[in-house]
């Protein structure tokens, strides 16, 4: 398979491959041979399309279309920048083959160069070549691709035309989309009857091979509101309650700006057999998803199955409804999912979070996940918790130290269940528990001397002992065991090492030398680094420039750890200089995701330390 970024064969052998072996295959790696990576086609396509043409032209050829594919991409892309300086000439050249390849006996092979022609950049004897074949054309799918086709390279000159075809049912959805590229909005109760149509025309087209495909094609050229609009009429229709929540989440995904305005439309699914993936959206659109805080509360006896949502497993409606009342701050939901949580841990069956599979009787389910953003629901969720401490293993530590870290001081009572962990044989164990120890601030002496006596366990790996000796500096305890195997872990290059003498904050100032020289080379490295010594040294002015370079050339999708991190760095520096302003400004300015796995949540939480970061700036 194609691995974007490298050039794996040259076009030549990719399209050799394409006549002399698989064919699907061969075009999608002569379609990677030309690409450096999605739509950014490589000089070589001026080279490749000349010979692409040619075995299109070649009746017994097969996957003709698709390989024409190659032609439209190339010339798409050749009208927003240049390809190549030969492009216009093999563009030229192209033309008038093209046109030739609207008479081809094959339905698909007429559409493809239909579609390929559109992309021409200026309509010339084009438009009147598409003209005339759609005068002759008897084929429906055919016909809807000319329309697309016609309204794409006509533009403005062809509405009336294309208002005309709006009354045909096979080609109404395209005129309409059509119609909407060119005006930006339309009609939406007429393209919804329109998509409630026969959608055989429109398979392929553009790749279309599903009614989600096709309502996202349909909805793209519209205004957010109209968008919402449509996809609001469009759940009336039992047909399309997938198609909806798929084209939904996506938008919510994709163009964060508008998320809460698809509360609507995810309530309304509340009502269909998607009801339980439209809780889970709901729950990522908390708090603006309150008004339907009712209707979740009705579904937590519903144990009909729902789906895979991104990283969770969702066995059933109820757990979707529990989720997202949970994410509303609403405690009706509390001891109902406690309870379930417990009925899952006794038997194998899914938990959410816990993958594909069955998990084993006594796993703990997602904490953080459940209730890490509600520390109010301490009071009844830390005694359960005090109850898995006492019977569980690493497995519980981990998801239980993650949850109250989360919490911190609100979770100061876990404290006395949590202390005995520090004395596992497991180092895991002992690393999670005193982390999370030195969160809660739970001084007592109880703590201390646990901590104390893990600190010089020797048996215990560099991790566990420095997580001890780091908590016990942090409660007040002794520093000098913190100093001295902070100072070997930097030594030795422990990444850890440099989270824990931030937690130490100006107490750990003398090792500010040691830090400055750390190796900073893995993907975090500057970024932890820049962050560290501001908490040690109290001043921002060296670790701004380093946290502002890696926001400088982000683009959108591209935000990964390291810019999440650099971004809340900001946010906790306090006061920060005018030049950060138009970094951040611009950041917020994009409406396209900034998150690469598009979690809602995350996408969210990284625009608020964002906005935060912004509002310090002088």
């Amino acid at each position: 398979m194609v691995q974007w970024g490298e050039e794996r064969k040259s076009w030549d052998v990719a399209f050799r491959e394409l006549v002399e072996g698989e064919p699907l295959m061969g075009f999608l790696e002569l379609a990677g041979a030309l690409q450096m990576e999605p739509g950014q086609w490589l000089p070589s396509a001026s080279d490749a399309a000349p010979e692409v043409l040619r075995y299109v032209e070649d009746r017994q050829a097969p996957e003709r279309f698709r390989v024409l594919y190659i032609v439209e991409m190339v010339a798409r892309a050749a009208r927003a920048a240049t390809v190549d300086e030969r492009w216009p000439a093999v563009w030229a050249d192209a033309v008038p083959r093209l046109i030739t390849l609207l008479d081809d006996p094959a339905d698909a092979v007429r559409r493809a160069a239909a579609l390929a022609l559109a992309e021409a950049p200026e309509p010339g004897t084009v438009l009147d070549a598409l003209f005339d074949r759609f005068g002759r054309e008897e084929a429906e799918a055919v016909r809807a691709g000319l329309v697309v086709a016609i309204g794409e390279l006509g533009g403005e000159s062809v509405l009336p035309w294309l208002a005309g075809q709006a009354n045909e049912a096979a080609l109404a959805v395209a005129a309409w989309v059509s119609i909407a590229r060119i005006t930006g909005e339309v009609p939406a109760d007429r393209l919804v009857d329109a998509l409630c149509g026969d959608p055989t025309p429109y398979e392929g087209l553009h790749g279309i091979d599903s009614s989600s495909d096709l309502l996202r094609w349909a909805v793209e050229p519209l205004a957010p509101e109209q968008q919402t609009e449509v996809l609001l009429a469009l759940t009336a229709n039992p047909a399309f309650s997938t198609a909806v929540l798929y084209v939904a989440g996506e938008l919510a995904g994709d163009r964060p700006p508008m998320a809460e305005a698809l509360v609507p439309v995810f309530g309304r699914l509340l009502e269909t057999s998607e009801r339980g993936v439209a809780a889970a959206r709901l729950a990522d659109l908390a708090p603006a998803a309150a008004g339907y805080a009712d209707r979740l509360f009705a579904l937590i006896d519903d144990a009909a199955p729902a789906e895979k949502i991104g990283t969770l497993i969702v066995a059933e409606v109820r757990d979707m409804a529990l989720w997202a009342l949970l994410k509303l701050r609403d405690r009706r939901a509390v001891a109902p999912l406690l309870a379930l949580c417990t009925e899952r841990m006794r038997a194998e069956r899914p938990l959410i979070g816990s993958g594909w599979f069955p998990t084993p009787q006594g796993d703990v389910p997602n904490l953080r996940e459940l209730f890490g953003h509600a520390p109010e629901f301490a009071d009844e969720v830390l005694p359960w918790v005090g109850d898995l401490l006492r019977q569980g293993g690493s497995a519980v530590v981990l998801q239980v130290t993650r949850l109250l870290t989360d919490w911190g001081p609100a979770a100061a009572p876990a404290a006395q269940d949590l202390t005995p962990k520090l004395g596992s044989d497991d180092p895991r164990v002992v690393e999670w528990s005193a982390d999370c120890l030195a969160v809660l601030g739970v001084a007592d002496e109880q703590v201390l001397a646990a901590l104390a006596e893990a600190t010089h366990r020797t048996p215990l790996p560099w991790a566990a002992r420095g997580a001890a000796a780091t908590a016990l500096a942090v409660l007040g305890g002794d520093q000098a065991a913190a100093d001295e195997l902070l100072a070997e872990g930097l030594a030795r290059g422990e990444r850890a090492a440099v989270e824990r003498l931030a937690a130490l904050g100006s107490a750990a100032a003398h090792h500010v030398p040691a830090l400055r020289a750390f190796d900073r080379s893995w993907p975090e490295g500057e970024v932890a680094v820049a962050r560290a010594l501001a908490r040690l040294t109290g001043d921002a002015g060296e670790a701004v420039p380093v946290l502002l370079g890696v926001l400088a050339e982000m683009k959108p999708k591209q935000a990964y750890d390291a810019e999440e991190a650099a971004v809340r760095g900001l946010a906790e520096l306090g006061p920060l200089p005018a030049e950060a302003a138009p970094v951040l400004r611009r950041i917020l300015a994009v409406e396209e995701r900034q998150i690469l796995s598009g979690d809602i949540r995350r996408e969210r939480a990284f625009r608020r330390d964002v906005a935060r970061a912004l509002a310090n700036c002088a």
